[in-house]
């Protein structure tokens, strides 16, 4: 979170979109967001907004094509004889 808010400091908010994985619903993580936005209030620096994507919509999820891709050509391509291998 901080690169991104380093990266686009000029801008008013910063909107974090995401699936339904459990690290991004945790209470630390909203903590630290909801930390961060009253630190910055009326400061200039973005806000920090959340934009959960729906439980089983990974089709809006442009880096689950890319991971599902990931997994086709790597993980079911090889011999090895158990996925921690």
């Amino acid at each position: 979170m901080d690169v991104l808010l380093e990266q686009y400091a000029d801008c008013r908010t910063l909107y974090l979109s995401w699936d339904a994985a459990s690290w991004h619903v945790s209470k630390q993580l909203r903590q630290r967001i909801n930390d961060h936005n009253a630190n910055v209030a009326g400061k200039g620096a973005p806000r920090v907004e959340t934009a959960p994507l729906p439980a089983g919509a990974q089709f809006l999820n442009v880096i689950e094509s890319i991971f599902s891709g990931m997994a086709r050509a790597i993980i079911h391509n090889s011999d090895h004889a158990r996925t921690d291998d």
